[in-house]
């Protein structure tokens, strides 16, 4: 049976916006940049992202992606939030571009805006639609989160650690870890997570990310899980421990949502959210030489 252990670290993660990338000036460009196609049905290679300001090669930066993913990267938004032919979900491009020294990752990402443009001729505008949400509030069972008992937990945690396990084989985060920390362990399609000083928003990220597991239905019509906002008005961090079925034929458990309610005292009420969506007016499939 697989079982897997997963440490997610709990930094902060500034999502790029619109309003982010607007701010920036229209000129910022790569220094040198090249685009190719290739054959993302026979690629070997997975979709990615390298180099950029942030990392060990900020002077260069390279994307291995298709378009949609390529736009997704440039306006810092989710698949449900570029409207276009579907080509854009199909066809591939390697990116290859000189980064000027200084440059930001939100200026590195105008860059690849104005170079998609130029490129493939791109023209877009942008329209808010209203997409499937979950709003997280508190059930009317009440609250069931302890307070921690780390509240000057570090926002980071070591890359590895040793774990004691109880007698279901479960990891034990170690008392002395003053860290804001996930830790998953999945068996038998049981999943289990041990949460160390977190906040209720960020803990509201993991179930979004959690919704394809639970049910296939839960999905957008893009595939993409709908978005969970916290609307529960909890402010603090606190410390549990949460375990539900990962929704396979042999897991064994409750419902994510029987289990945020049961064990937690936190529920899911669907809603529906305004968000901005890129819609594509026109694109050119191939781009222009290099």
């Amino acid at each position: 049976m697989r079982q897997q252990t997963r440490i997610v670290r709990t930094l902060s993660v500034i999502l790029l916006t619109q309003v982010a990338a607007r701010s920036q000036p229209l000129h910022l460009e790569f220094e040198v940049a090249t685009v190719k196609p290739f054959d993302l049905r026979n690629s070997p290679a997975k979709a990615a992202v390298s180099g950029g300001p942030g990392t060990s090669d900020p002077g260069r930066i390279s994307y291995h992606n298709d378009m949609r993913r390529l736009l997704m990267q440039a306006f810092g938004v989710r698949p449900d939030q570029v409207s276009g032919p579907e080509w854009i979900k199909t066809e591939g491009f390697d990116v290859a571009a000189k980064v000027p020294p200084g440059t930001t990752a939100v200026q590195a990402n105008v860059m690849l805006q104005n170079l998609l443009a130029e490129r493939f001729g791109i023209t877009l505008h942008h329209e808010m639609r209203n997409a499937p949400a979950y709003a997280m509030t508190v059930a009317k069972s009440g609250l069931k989160l302890k307070d921690t008992e780390y509240p000057n937990a570090a926002l980071d945690a070591p890359d590895s650690l040793s774990f004691t396990r109880d007698k279901n084989e479960f990891p034990i985060l170690p008392k002395d870890l003053n860290a804001q920390i996930r830790v998953s362990w999945t068996k038998n399609g049981s999943i289990r997570s041990t949460f160390r000083s977190y906040p209720v928003a960020r803990f509201a990220q993991d179930v979004e990310g959690a919704l394809p597991n639970f049910e296939a239905s839960e999905l957008g019509p893009s595939g993409v899980p709908p978005r969970v906002v916290d609307k529960t008005g909890l402010t603090g961090k606190y410390d549990f421990t949460f375990e539900y079925s990962d929704g396979s034929v042999e897991s064994f458990g409750p419902s994510l949502p029987s289990a945020l309610e049961k064990q937690l005292g936190l529920r899911l009420d669907k809603i529906e959210l305004p968000q901005d969506v890129i819609v594509i007016d026109r694109i050119n499939k191939v781009p222009l030489e290099n």
